[in-house]
């Protein structure tokens, strides 16, 4: 539906059976920092009109509301009635799957900056 501008909207996303590297790639999208005066840089295209100008949002992933586990995580927790919250998401491990999406990217396209692979910089600009 529309969405006025300036305004802030939540969404989930449910994702399976992704390898570290593609969750790495999803993390690394969600996550695009603001500048260091805390402006935000990079927008996501969603929506239509996007010819227009229109679908320019700034995504925010709110961590301590995020669940991200493994396979064997989340049987744990289905399989014992005596859990009472799901697995909590280890911020060391999110850095750790961007930084191998970094890595798989540089080994692939080659370069010393993951920032010059030609795809994520047009992307980054």
């Amino acid at each position: 539906d529309w969405v006025q501008s300036n305004k802030s909207f939540r969404f989930e996303v449910h994702v399976s059976n992704l390898s570290d590297v593609e969750l790495g790639a999803l993390l690394w999208l969600l996550d695009l920092l603001p500048d260091q005066q805390g402006n935000t840089v990079y927008f996501h295209r969603l929506g239509g009109g996007k010819p227009l100008g229109f679908g320019s949002v700034a995504l925010q992933v709110e961590w301590e509301q995020t669940e991200l586990g493994k396979g064997q995580d989340w049987a744990t927790y289905y399989n014992g009635l005596d859990e009472d919250k799901a697995p909590a998401t280890d911020l060391s491990k999110v850095k750790e799957r961007i930084e191998e999406f970094k890595k798989a990217v540089k080994k692939a396209y080659g370069g010393n900056r993951f920032e010059d692979v030609p795809f994520i910089a047009a992307f980054l600009r």
